[in-house]
């Protein structure tokens, strides 16, 4: 295979992984009611139906063994319009020697524990992957060299880039017109490129199904969701994919567009994605059902279908789940999620997720095509970027991220320990160079990575988006609860939840300080990876069976991706900041106990829990990582 390293200025230093000498470590259609939205367009939405022709049959062709890897299955057959995914992989398995480690830490360094950057050779068939898998190999092409992020700049523009609303957008012929002129172009690059759409869309089943180790000298599972990765790997992704689309387009301003499903006049499947089959923004692997105008749920669950609910009560259910989700988890652990280092058991048990990543399932979910084996394309970690509206969704991911830091007069800070700002991942960029990148390195959109987002008002801030209590708590079925969690240690049982589950759950005795939330904790969730898990969480709710998001008493909910077998099963845990809501439903200090109610949405007869218990925490980024 011809080199992949193009010729470089002279100042940029390519790093062979075979060296022995070692890395320094960096420091740290809302539908409106009348014929035009509030931007002065034309409320015409247009939806086309088109059946992807797949066939049990087609799923099912043998595939066979190469350099160790599994060669693609057979993708089924499509008609003209329809993109033929998955065509690549066949060359991700080269039996290259990487050598010396250049990633390893100094052994005395035993306080920083960071994720290492995989080596491309360590990229295996996924861990994760789910029964009847459309691809199977997501590595990308080996390479023994990197180069730093700051030697990746030396040759990139560094021209502020905004990201704008696709909702917007799509009333822009000449933007929607480079952009899907950009996402064609990556899509004719031969699959065994890195910039090809193909090789795009597999990093995100790689480095989230398992494909690599945390490092190079441990062989743990790497994965980058249920944790604090979450949100600067997802960050890191567009940010290449990006400067891929503009440099195929010869375009160093272009950026991609953010879907802006917390603003009402979002809260749709963009039509620039849905309403042309023929464009390459489309993809035949959604719910059919829940194309424009149809408005978007982000209380949505999948056995329970559609609620029949106006759009304006849509609307008040969405803004009052992002308030709250968003404005009260004010701690990086909340918001972000959990601590996640080297060494961490991340193959099957799993810190936390933070509230942005359990909102953004919810949207997965909603898109995904349910009558597809694994829900793909959205519906599935494995598949999620074969989608392009995937990464408008994880660009509105990326910009909550930057609002939620701006609350509380901007004292809102990201988590300040080594684990998390060493953490290493690498990429391919523009010109088919990896660059080897840190969390530290992408702290500030505008500042690190030369984006901003324009366009977005924030609806959901509003004071009047948090939800009000319904009727005073009468305790009636107080008295039947089941107990409350104890330490995750010592869970020896679990209830099952296969009906709605009330726990009695004692507070802290000790007084909750000035600088301190009340967190409510569902300890030991555990549930099979393949299927699309929720439960809703309620307090001191006497009718769990009509409480909605507009309610206080609908404290939070959770949410989980499908990205395994049905053999396999994870563990983790749910936090959700309760000091606020506990104020509205007028719970004083003087109150013990609360009730918790949890209610299964979606496979609940296969979820485990632990039990429930609250903690007070105080207001910090600084969080012990053991």
């Amino acid at each position: 295979m011809a080199s992949l390293t193009p010729t470089l200025p002279p100042s940029v230093n390519i790093v062979n992984l075979s060296s022995t000498s070692s890395i320094s470590s960096l420091p740290i259609w809302k539908k409106k009611s009348h014929a035009a939205s509030k931007h002065g367009k034309p409320n015409h939405y247009y939806a086309s139906r088109v059946s992807c022709k797949a066939t049990d049959d087609d799923m099912k062709k043998p595939i066979s063994p190469q350099n160790g890897h599994e060669q693609e299955a057979h993708l089924g057959m499509f008609d003209r319009r329809n993109i033929l995914l998955g065509l690549g992989g066949i060359y991700g398995a080269a039996a290259t020697t990487l050598g010396n480690n250049p990633f390893a830490r100094a052994a005395e360094d035993c306080n920083d524990k960071p994720i290492l950057a995989p080596e491309f050779s360590s990229c295996h068939l996924p861990n994760d992957l789910p029964s009847k898998p459309r691809v199977t190999n997501c590595c990308p092409p080996n390479s023994k060299d990197f180069i730093h992020f700051s030697d990746h700049l030396k040759y990139t523009s560094k021209k502020v880039r905004a990201r704008r609303p696709a909702h917007i957008l799509a009333y822009d012929k000449e933007y929607v017109s480079k952009f899907e002129r950009a996402i064609a172009e990556m899509k004719k690059l031969p699959p065994e490129d890195p910039r090809s759409f193909v090789q795009q869309a597999k990093i995100h089943c790689a480095y989230c199904n398992g494909g690599y180790p945390q490092s190079p000298t441990n062989d743990k599972t790497l994965q980058v969701h249920f944790s604090w990765l979450f949100p600067p790997f997802h960050r890191w992704y567009l940010y290449f994919f990006e400067r891929i689309l503009a440099e195929l387009i010869d375009d160093p301003t272009f950026a991609i567009p953010f879907w802006n499903w917390d603003d009402p006049d979002g809260m749709h499947m963009p039509i620039m994605y849905a309403d042309n089959i023929d464009s390459p923004l489309y993809d035949c692997f959604r719910n059919r059902a829940h194309v424009p105008p149809k408005f978007l749920d982000l209380n949505y669950s999948r056995s329970a279908g559609d609620i029949l609910a106006d759009d304006i009560t849509l609307t008040n259910n969405n803004l009052k789940i992002l308030h709250t989700r968003i404005v009260d988890n004010n701690t990086p652990e909340l918001f972000l999620g959990k601590c996640y280092h080297l060494g961490s058991e991340a193959s099957r048990l799993h810190s936390g997720a933070g509230s942005l990543e359990i909102i953004h399932n919810t949207l997965h979910a909603w898109v995904g095509d349910p009558f597809m084996p694994n829900n793909e394309d959205m519906g599935n970690f494995y598949s999620s970027g074969f989608d392009t509206l995937f990464y408008a969704h994880h660009a509105n991911v990326d910009r909550l991220w930057s609002v939620w830091k701006e609350l509380d007069g901007g004292t809102r800070t990201d988590f300040t320990c080594k684990d998390w700002l060493n953490t290493e991942f690498i990429f391919y960029d523009q010109k088919k160079i990896p660059v080897k990148v840190t969390v530290a390195e992408c702290l500030s959109d505008e500042k690190d990575l030369f984006y901003k987002y324009e366009g977005a008002e924030n609806t959901w801030k509003d004071p009047n988006n948090r939800p009000t209590g319904r009727l005073p708590f009468k305790g009636a079925n107080a008295t039947t609860t089941l107990p409350s969690a104890p330490a995750a240690e010592d869970i020896t049982s679990s209830v099952v939840l296969d009906s709605a589950k009330k726990f009695l759950v004692k507070r802290p005795t000790a007084k909750r300080g000035d600088n301190q939330n009340e967190i409510l904790v569902i300890e030991g969730i555990e549930f099979p990876t393949d299927k699309f898990v929720k439960f809703d969480i309620l307090i001191n709710d006497d009718d769990a069976d009509n409480c909605t998001p507009a309610s206080a008493e609908f404290a939070d909910f959770f949410t989980n991706v499908p990205h395994g077998k049905s053999d396999q099963t994870i563990k983790t845990k749910h936090t959700t900041n309760i000091t606020e809501l506990l104020k509205i439903l007028e719970v004083s200090d003087d109150d013990k106990t609360i009730l918790v109610t949890l209610v299964p949405r979606d496979a609940g007869e296969k979820v485990k829990v632990g039990g429930v218990k609250i903690e007070y925490a105080k207001v910090t980024a600084e969080i012990e990582c053991l």
